[in-house]
């Protein structure tokens, strides 16, 4: 039983979270997105799904130590 509700709670939030970026994108469907951020953002899922760990270092920025 108490797994049960675990499940549950973890479907709700997932739910949650579902509806509330959804909501958000039809807010931003309106705004034109830069077709160069839609590629980066296309190569990016691209090499992730492809375990291509080389590609996403070189597409993140160096990280700054302060």
């Amino acid at each position: 039983m108490r797994t049960l509700r675990t499940t549950a709670r973890v479907f709700g939030i997932a739910l949650l979270a579902a509806m509330s970026s959804a909501s958000g994108s039809r807010l931003a469907a309106n705004e034109a997105v830069d077709p160069e951020v839609l590629a980066a953002r296309e190569a990016a899922w691209r090499a992730f799904y492809d375990g291509d760990l080389k590609a996403l270092g070189d597409m993140l920025p160096e990280s700054s130590s302060a």
